[in-house]
């Protein structure tokens, strides 16, 4: 390959330091969520939340340049990841993979379809369970 580069470690077009607050603001919302699994008492876990809180709190006030990594920001400070109800936060996040540089339509299609599947699961066991009411 010309210039000595991987296609593999091919970045996008992003510049240097955008690509760092990006990252960053990646890891800091990887440690705030993870933080959020902590039980009664793990002095440590309660001041990572602090830390990273503060740290994303600033990354969304430098303007991030990332739409799906902003909204992540932004919902993961109103409700961590740990805490919302799992079949919700998937509709969003593949609203949020819709986004994204990287997105594999096969695989949106998928969750998609997934999502549809067991939504109508959940109906028609409604349905059933409705029935001896």
């Amino acid at each position: 390959m010309e210039g000595g580069g991987s296609p593999v470690c091919d970045r996008s077009q992003k510049p240097h330091g955008e690509r760092n607050r990006h990252n960053q603001g990646v890891g800091m919302l990887s440690l705030y969520n993870a933080a959020h699994l902590l039980i009664h008492g793990e002095v440590e876990l309660e001041e990572a939340i602090l830390f990273s809180r503060h740290q994303l709190e600033t990354v969304r006030a430098s303007n991030l340049k990332s739409p799906p990594l902003s909204k992540q920001v932004t919902h993961a400070l109103r409700m961590p990841l740990p805490r919302t109800l799992k079949r919700i936060e998937a509709l969003n996040y593949i609203a949020e993979y819709n986004q994204e540089q990287a997105c594999n339509p096969s695989v949106l299609e998928l969750a998609r379809l997934d999502f549809n599947l067991l939504q109508l699961l959940h109906l028609r066991e409604l349905k059933e369970f409705s029935r001896y009411i």
